[in-house]
């Protein structure tokens, strides 16, 4: 005869994928992840799947306030410590983040000269510029064998020259 398995209250199943808490304090998620690398956690009807940082927000402090986002203080994408989780609006979470990343993929300081600002989102101008001649040097030597980068046209160039 099988056993019966008792259920479990969502909150159990919870604390299951969770590690112990690390040197920082951080309560890292042992679960499933998305790809930026936040965890995730199945909850509710058989498909559906919340963010793990998001279910601990609510199950420690209620429901998250409309229009503000779960930040984490640590700065630790999977952790799931409800003292290291903060709502706070969008432009504040943007705010922290940048605060936080100081430099480029490329290691280029986003300092007030070296950074472009588009809406929300910063770009480094060494970057761009480095793309940029990257791409002029290509396209310098795709036409060097008898074509010269005009103004807007390709223009044939004497061949003596």
């Amino acid at each position: 005869m099988k056993k019966r398995k008792m259920s479990r209250t969502p909150q159990q199943r919870f604390d299951a994928f969770c590690f112990p808490p690390d040197s920082n304090g951080c309560i890292r998620w042992k679960g499933g992840r998305v790809n930026s690398g936040y965890g995730f956690f199945p909850f509710g009807e058989k498909s559906a799947h919340v963010l793990a940082h998001r279910f601990c927000y609510e199950q420690f402090y209620g429901l998250i306030p409309i229009g503000m986002e779960i930040d984490h203080l640590c700065r630790v994408r999977d952790c799931v410590n409800p003292k290291h989780l903060e709502a706070v609006s969008p432009q504040e979470n943007k705010r922290r983040q940048f605060a936080v990343i100081t430099h480029c993929p490329k290691g280029h300081s986003y300092s007030e000269e070296n950074t472009r600002w588009r809406g929300h989102s910063r770009k480094c101008r060494q970057c761009d510029r480095d793309k940029k001649r990257q791409l002029r040097g290509t396209l310098e030597n795709k036409f060097r064998g008898g074509y010269k980068l005009g103004s807007k046209n390709l223009e044939k160039r004497p061949l003596s020259a």
